[in-house]
């Protein structure tokens, strides 16, 4: 399993790849996972750009 963790907007992401699948989580500062955003299909060619608009949906989501 691999995986890459960034901020975005003063949190913390975390993109896991299993096999064929992506999985998008929000984490805390020590690891631990806060809100799991969605699996996605690698196949789809999903990018950084996709994820950033996932991840804006999300924060509306969470403003509401």
């Amino acid at each position: 399993m691999n995986h890459l963790i960034f901020n975005h907007n003063n949190k913390v992401y975390k993109i896991s790849s299993f096999g064929s699948q992506l999985l998008l989580e929000e984490i805390s500062g020590q690891g631990f996972t806060l809100k799991t955003i969605g699996y996605f299909s690698a196949w789809t060619h999903k990018t950084i750009e996709s994820f950033k608009h996932e991840l804006n949906i999300t924060r509306r989501e969470l403003i509401k």
